[in-house]
């Protein structure tokens, strides 16, 4: 990764099986819970630019690290790597038309998914989700060739 493509950093907490015991659990998901001020900026600028969003998640800002798959390596499962950082970007991306979101980078987040025997990064690479987009929007892919929005 280029670091001119992740210009900001931020820091979070892991937090594993997020609603346990609550309704909104589902096993095996592991999450880096992130400054909510983040969201709230991004929500701001891109109000500017006339999309609204539902701000959030059921958990509030965060980073999916482990979606709902059970670990090759249960043994680490609750391990505490204390403060991770994460590096995200200012380019504001709604590829599915529905949602809208930043990109991440972040070796921590890649080593903490090869400690429990996951490749280094998700499939989808690490994202935070801004919100759900208010009215649904075209594709950025079909809006701008570059396929982004630059805040």
């Amino acid at each position: 990764m280029d670091a001119i493509d992740f210009p900001h950093e931020s820091t979070g907490h892991v937090l594993y099986d997020p609603g346990l015991g609550t309704r909104a659990f589902d096993p095996w998901w592991l999450i880096l819970l992130c400054d909510r001020g983040i969201v709230d900026y991004y929500a701001w600028l891109l109000l500017r630019y006339g999309i609204a969003l539902h701000k959030g998640s059921t958990f509030g800002p965060h980073v999916s690290v482990v979606k709902g798959i059970e670990p090759p390596v249960r043994e680490s499962w609750g391990y505490d790597p204390g403060p991770v950082t994460f590096h995200y970007s200012n380019v504001v991306r709604w590829d599915n038309g529905r949602h809208a979101w930043l990109d991440v980078w972040s070796p921590e987040l890649a080593e903490l998914r090869a400690r429990l025997g996951f490749d280094g990064a998700p499939k989808m690479s690490f994202h935070l989700t801004l919100g759900r987009l208010v009215f649904s929007q075209a594709s950025t892919k079909a809006a701008d060739p570059e396929g982004r929005l630059v805040l």
